[in-house]
């Protein structure tokens, strides 16, 4: 495994330094140093001490790394990084808090971000420690390369994975208010689409190492996946992310993540999504998919 593991000598660079460390040696991973010296880096005595403290952190882990110092723009730098040699993930700091407390990403960041072909780790607060991972799942097949990843680290840190899917709220004409509850719970074990996809989901995980559990809400997508985020004590948040913007979904996903990254100060792995097999949009499997019933 190969991590890039990005310095600005800012403060949630830093962070994203000592927690990109910790999973480089529970992965087993070899690190690249990047520190680039563009005129945005915050002060070279500054940049240079915090890029000593990262390299004192892999010794003391017995992470094998090199360092890279281009003279470029950070972005810039980053982008030319991926692009010339093939990284299994990408680390580095992100949002900062404003004079009234507020996180902050930075649009150059962001973009960045969903540029960068490779997964992102994107630390925006402390991190002392992975034993919880929630990975949000839409339930299509177009996150495989997310859940292996997650059960990589979940199995190299000792973490437990958990597949989170939020089911909207149907119209009443398809599922009456009496039953919802019951429906909604039995949804892993169903025998429909989305039933099949979250087993088969957790079937991949299990096979790559990871100790796995589905967990279900009920209500609008983007408030639930925040009130688990928040109050449901995971360490780690991993969602997908896709460079097209023809679809709804990707417009979706794509907003989710801007708010996770500007409400929740912690850790969120960015992972492209993979294109979805053929016929997962049809009106049939989202009917199922919705009614939670199989079609007739």
């Amino acid at each position: 495994m190969k991590l890039l593991l990005c310095q600005d000598g800012t403060e949630t660079a830093e962070r994203a330094a000592q927690l990109g460390s910790l999973l480089a040696a529970a992965c087993h991973a070899r690190v690249t140093l990047l520190a680039p010296g563009g005129a945005e880096a915050a002060g070279t005595a500054g940049l240079e001490a915090a890029l000593d403290r990262a390299r004192t952190g892999l010794e003391a882990l017995r992470v094998p790394h090199a360092t890279h110092r281009p003279a470029i723009p950070f972005e810039q730098a980053v982008i030319q990084a991926t692009e010339s040699a093939a990284y299994d993930l990408v680390v580095l700091g992100g949002a900062r808090r404003d004079e009234n407390g507020e996180l902050v990403l930075a649009q150059a960041r962001y973009e960045l971000i969903q540029e960068l072909r490779p997964p992102v780790l994107v630390v925006t607060g402390p991190v002392a420690k992975v034993e919880r991972i929630l990975l949000c799942t839409t339930g299509t097949g177009q996150l495989d390369h997310a859940i292996e990843l997650s059960a990589r680290l979940a199995r190299g840190l000792g973490a437990r994975l958990t597949l989170l899917h939020v089911v909207p709220k149907p119209p009443a004409l398809y599922v009456p208010t009496d039953r919802r509850e019951a429906e909604v719970a039995a949804v892993p074990h169903a025998d429909t689409a989305l039933g099949r996809e979250l087993r088969r989901q957790r079937d991949l995980a299990v096979r790559h190492g990871a100790a796995v559990e589905i967990r279900i809400r009920d209500g609008l997508v983007a408030p639930e996946i925040l009130a688990e985020i928040q109050n449901g004590g995971h360490d780690l948040v991993v969602t997908g992310s896709s460079r097209s913007h023809g679809t709804l979904r990707t417009y979706v996903l794509g907003d989710l993540t801007r708010e996770i990254l500007a409400q929740v100060e912690g850790a969120l792995l960015v992972v492209r999504l993979t294109p979805a097999a053929a016929g997962t949009a049809s009106l049939r499997t989202w009917l199922e998919r919705v009614t939670q019933r199989p079609p007739e």
